[in-house]
């Protein structure tokens, strides 16, 4: 047996040197090579970085809407074009543009009676439509619920607040969300014993950036009510939150 592996390796060592391989400096480079390949799979940190920015709200959305009834379909839909056109009257007098004006709903279905007969009948028709107000200027909240609901408004669904320039404030989440990253990394290099540069690799995860909604409830104080016209303006804007979010690689 012996015999054999010393004859084998006899012919490897005669197949290089016939092939003109076995020259100074050629097998220690191959040894070399082998070695680098071993510590450049050394080891390496995942790390996630989160950071939020909290943000006065500068712009609001507010949902209002006019819902008419009459005994024809023709006279639900005249009574509320009238009370639509006072309302977008008083509204662009208050200094609201009419860009800033948008339907987001219309809608008209009869009204039955089923109890009077065994067979439902039809009595009348609604008609509701909805209009979404951007205010630019969060301070005109009560004057604008005021001056609607004088005008005829006799819907309000919710009021949302935002920010004008959302990117702003989120590149600034996300220069937070790497140092974030950062320090974790750090402290987790200096526990593990070993030095990091910096990131391989750095990906943005997304953002996290809802609106705020404020939403009245009947018999709150805060709704407004087309019986007495009166609008508490004591809404509070609270703060709109940008969140990013990161995850960074370092090598070891």
């Amino acid at each position: 047996m012996k015999t054999f592996f010393k004859s084998a390796a006899t012919k490897v060592l005669a197949g290089l040197l016939a092939a003109g391989l076995l020259v100074m400096g050629v097998v220690p480079a191959l040894a070399d090579t082998a070695a680098v390949s071993v510590s450049a799979q050394a080891g390496k940190l995942v790390v996630s970085g989160q950071a939020t920015v909290s943000v006065r709200p500068d712009i609001a959305y507010i949902y209002l809407g006019v819902e008419s009834t009459d005994t024809t379909a023709a006279g639900a839909v005249s009574n509320n074009t009238a009370q639509m056109t006072d309302l977008v009257n008083a509204l662009e007098d208050l200094g609201v543009a009419n860009t800033d004006l948008q339907t987001y709903g219309y809608y008209m279905y009869p009204q039955y009676d089923y109890y009077s007969s065994d067979t439902p009948a039809v009595i009348g028709y609604y008609v509701s439509n909805n209009l979404m107000v951007t205010l630019r200027d969060v301070s005109q909240i009560g004057d604008l619920l005021t001056t609607a609901v004088s005008a005829g408004d006799n819907i309000i669904q919710n009021i949302a607040f935002d920010v004008s320039n959302p990117s702003q404030y989120y590149t600034q989440a996300l220069s937070m969300a790497i140092t974030d990253a950062q320090g974790k990394a750090k402290a987790m290099a200096g526990v593990l014993g070993v030095s990091i540069g910096k990131p391989s690799e750095v990906d943005e995860n997304g953002y996290y950036y809802p609106s705020y909604y404020y939403y009245p409830e009947p018999n709150s104080g805060t709704i407004v009510t087309a019986d007495n016209a009166q609008v508490e303006d004591a809404i509070l804007t609270g703060r709109v939150q940008i969140t990013a979010y990161v995850t960074a690689t370092y090598n070891y």
